[in-house]
């Protein structure tokens, strides 16, 4: 037996997996869709996948299915895995997911779409993240957008760039002004410096690092003002501020 492909696919009935499932099933490379559209299906046993060391694709495994979290340790013993696509696409009430799921994953490239449609907490996010450059893949694709999964924060932009300078295209939610204020204060903060949460000092740094590049246009910056503004409540963390002009 080398693939489990779509095993247990649309099984609604399925509520739990049994533990050791697939302890006997050391030479299967192919667990696509294995268990997807298990709507009913909330959780993960520890060590599911641990003597499958044949994996080399998950891909659409758990898609649409009713998982809430990821079990630490789920794929540390999978290193030949090359995607992940869509592996979690879909899951809609998947918001937790442990740090370090995919350090052990070297060789894989291909998340397309793996956490799309999900509702990531931002320490989520940023675990995968911060997996993923542990990992220290390049020149892949990772799906963290979508649904009501969380932007990143400065750490997870930190990481999402440390990937873009490896090649990999990264899809997250959130993203112009906000995301342009947050990684400029984590950089800052990086090399020593302080941004204070005051208006003057955000404003500025805005505008000089996001318009003040040869591309200013005065409308945008008038636009950046007039929400800015009537967004402004002193003493808010400077991340915090800028959430809600996430998209602008």
């Amino acid at each position: 037996l080398t693939t489990l492909t779509s095993f247990l696919q649309n099984n609604y009935s399925l509520t739990a997996i049994p533990g050791g499932l697939l302890d006997d099933c050391t030479l299967v490379s192919n667990f696509q869709s294995c268990f997807a559209a298990c709507i009913n299906l909330t959780a993960i046993p520890s060590g599911l996948f641990d003597t499958n060391t044949a994996a080399t694709t998950f891909q659409a495994c758990f898609s649409f299915s009713g998982l809430t979290s990821i079990p630490t340790g789920l794929f540390d013993n999978n290193t030949s895995v090359t995607t992940f696509r869509d592996c979690f696409s879909y899951c809609n009430n998947l918001t937790t997911v442990p740090a370090g799921l995919f350090n052990n994953c070297t060789l894989a490239t291909n998340y397309n779409n793996c956490f799309f449609n999900c509702a990531l907490t931002q320490q989520s996010v940023d675990n995968v993240l911060a997996s993923l450059v542990a990992a220290g893949a390049s020149n892949g694709t990772i799906g963290l957008d979508g649904g009501a999964n969380a932007a990143p924060s400065a750490a997870g932009l930190a990481d999402k760039a440390t990937l873009e300078s490896r090649g990999w295209t990264v899809n997250v939610n959130g993203g112009g002004i906000a995301n342009e204020i947050i990684a400029y204060k984590s950089t800052v903060e990086t090399a020593g410096g302080t941004v204070t949460d005051s208006e003057t000092e955000l404003w500025n740094l805005f505008f000089a690092e996001v318009y003040d590049d040869g591309n200013s246009g005065t409308g945008n910056v008038g636009q950046f003002k007039d929400k800015f503004d009537l967004l402004w409540i002193p003493g808010l963390d400077l991340t915090t501020i800028a959430k809600p002009l996430i998209g602008s």
